[in-house]
């Protein structure tokens, strides 16, 4: 998803499928990415300013984080950044623009840090408190 500067209109509209295959294998709990579909606009502020509003949409398949069986998760959100160079820009605006990694972040940090398949429940992995021996006995004195 790269953009050169010199081709961008004042809008420049975006409608692109991601292949994010590659770069989810680096995070652990996604098992798997479906293709991603960004869609919105790069508008052009200034020579030295964008602001990219686009809608992220994809299927995550993500590990249970109590069996690991795999949960299909969909994810769909909005980004509005700008590209800059000045100190209250989101990131820097390089030349040619390349969004790819960028969306790969926000999709990251957009995904729950816990999912539970719908076939597990907190109970299956309740660990009983065990009594201890030495003082097993003392219960009976008292009900006496």
């Amino acid at each position: 998803m790269k953009y050169n500067m010199v081709d961008l209109d004042d809008i420049t509209s975006i409608c692109e499928v991601v292949d994010y295959k590659n770069q989810a294998k680096e995070i652990d709990d996604i098992i798997d990415i479906l293709d991603t579909t960004v869609t919105g606009s790069l508008r052009k502020i200034s020579e030295h300013k964008v602001r990219v509003i686009a809608n992220v949409k994809t299927i995550l398949i993500l590990a249970c984080a109590r069996s690991l069986k795999e949960v299909t998760y969909p994810l769909d959100f909005n980004l509005d950044i700008v590209l800059s160079n000045d100190e209250e820009s989101d990131y820097p605006l390089l030349n040619p623009i390349d969004l790819t990694d960028i969306i790969f972040g926000n999709i990251v940090a957009e995904k729950p840090y816990t999912v539970f398949h719908d076939s597990t429940s907190e109970e299956d992995f309740k660990e009983e408190k065990a009594k201890n021996s030495a003082f097993s006995d003392l219960d009976k004195l008292f009900t006496k």
